[in-house]
């Protein structure tokens, strides 16, 4: 898997897919590219991030999940039909998996959890209920689960202090833009600690 050294994206949260009797058999970034002049996808996952020209070129590179939610329903669903044709498991047809089960991220709210649910729904052209989805990690489901389901999915954030260093990104940008000094947004952080 390849590391995103210096990501021009939202932080891209961590795929995962885990299919029952195959083990994991993905592991990539939440991105995807865009042939602009084509309207059509180019690639998904990983390879995606190789074909960034920067914003003038005829591909445009992005991730529809920040933070592991979901920014962007549509291309984020096109990204998950990648991931998934990618991982060779069928989403069309009598080959789609019977059972799906997600685990997202920890925290979020509940808006955010059923746009997971209305994702994979139609993603997947069927009716996936709210009980397959949990925010328990990726590793611990798979122990306690894998044999529930054909086909697992994780959005991880395998990498959590890239999450926090955007994070404190746009704070400090938020604050310079609404005149609070980096100092002041210093010692909100230490009463918070």
């Amino acid at each position: 898997m390849s590391e995103i050294k210096k990501s021009k994206y939202n932080e891209p949260a961590d795929i995962v897919i885990y299919v029952k009797d195959r083990g994991i058999v993905l592991r990539e970034k939440s991105l995807i590219a865009i042939d602009k002049e084509k309207c059509k996808t180019a690639a998904v996952g990983n390879e995606a991030e190789g074909l960034d020209q920067g914003p003038e070129g005829p591909v445009a590179v992005i991730s529809p999940l920040r933070q592991g939610m979901i920014t962007d329903f549509i291309v984020a669903r096109e990204m998950f039909k990648g991931l998934f044709e990618k991982a060779q498991v069928k989403v069309k047809g009598v080959q789609r998996p019977k059972r799906i089960a997600v685990s997202v991220p920890k925290g979020i709210c509940e808006v955010e959890l059923k746009t997971y649910v209305d994702l994979f729904s139609v993603t997947f052209n069927m009716n996936v209920p709210l009980s397959c989805f949990t925010d328990m990690e990726m590793n611990e489901f798979i122990e306690t689960s894998a044999d529930k389901y054909k086909v697992i999915v994780g959005i991880t954030k395998d990498n959590p202090a890239a999450y926090i260093r955007e994070q404190l990104k746009y704070t400090l940008k938020y604050s310079k833009e609404a005149g609070i000094g980096r100092e002041e947004v210093m010692q909100m952080l230490q009463k918070e600690i």
